[in-house]
Parts: structure tokens; sequence; C-alpha cells
């Protein structure tokens, strides 16, 4: 966990919570999310969360060594608040994945 690119998590928790304050509309959802990230750092030991964020869960998909298009079924955690995700490499655009910059 003391790779750089792990740390990258805490960097990714700052773009959700931002996502949540300044650009998600529904702010009775905003509000309820971010207590319950709150909560999470309060209950969830700080050896169970990813570089001290409140993600507490990684999943790679795909192949980093295969240079063939690799097609991501969907999937969905029933317990999860939220999923971020992020690409190594150059990710190709389309599909139902919406993308924001910064």
């Amino acid at each position: 966990m003391n790779e750089g690119w792990f740390k990258f998590f805490i960097y990714i928790e700052e773009c959700v919570i931002f996502f949540l304050r300044e650009l998600y509309p529904n702010k009775d959802k905003v509000k309820l999310t971010l207590f319950k990230i709150a909560l999470a750092k309060k209950v969830i030991p700080l050896n169970c969360r990813i570089a001290g964020s409140f993600f507490n869960h990684m999943t790679c998909l795909g192949y980093l060594k295969d240079k063939k298009d690799v097609k991501i079924e969907p999937h969905v955690d029933e317990e999860g608040i939220i999923t971020a995700l992020f690409h190594v490499g150059k990710p190709i655009l389309g599909g139902n994945t919406q993308y924001f910059s910064g």
C-alpha cells in the first residue's frame, strides 16, 4: 500500500467528494452519501481502507499486459454506495460510461 499508484486512491476520493459537492444535482442524496462516507471513515479501521481513503475494495478488470481490446461485462455491487473507475492507459470512449475530466 506504499506504492505511489496505490496512494492515488486518496486523489480519487477527493475527486468523488468534489463531484458530489459541486456537480451532483440531487443534494439530498449528496448529504446522505457524504454522511455515509464520514461514517465509513469513522467505523472502518484504517488498515481495512485503501491508502486511508474511504475505499475498502479494489477490483482489477482486464489484463494489463494484453494489447487486445478487453470488454468489461456490466457488474453491480448491491451494497456499494460509490464506484469510481480509473483506467490505466487510454480508454476507448463510448458505451454507457460517462467520463468527466478534472
